[in-house]
């Protein structure tokens, strides 16, 4: 599975380290990326965590055929004091279907 910060999948991130930039002082920021399944099985039951309670995942696929890209949503959330860069460390798990 890769994960991409553009829907043309040419800017890939490394190390699912998810970066909203720097968010201002009590704002939020919404962004998207893309998440690509580049194996030739099926992933079912997905699901993305993190631990960052700046960070809220607002949409995500559950599942994704071979070859699929479907959204991934985070939802970057400055604390009320503090111009900041806000990172999330994303987990993902699931399951493998071979057909």
């Amino acid at each position: 599975m890769k994960i991409f910060k553009d829907k043309e999948l040419k800017e890939e991130i490394n190390g699912n380290v998810l970066s909203g930039g720097i968010v201002e002082a009590g704002e939020t920021k919404i962004v998207t990326f893309y998440i690509q399944n580049d194996n030739f099985s099926t992933l079912q039951a997905l699901s993305f965590i993190t631990k960052n309670k700046e960070v809220e995942i607002l949409e995500f696929p559950v599942e994704l055929s071979k070859l699929e890209v479907k959204p991934l949503v985070i939802k970057f959330i400055a604390d009320v004091n503090l111009r900041q860069k806000i990172e999330a460390k994303l987990t993902i798990k699931g399951r493998e279907l071979w057909e």
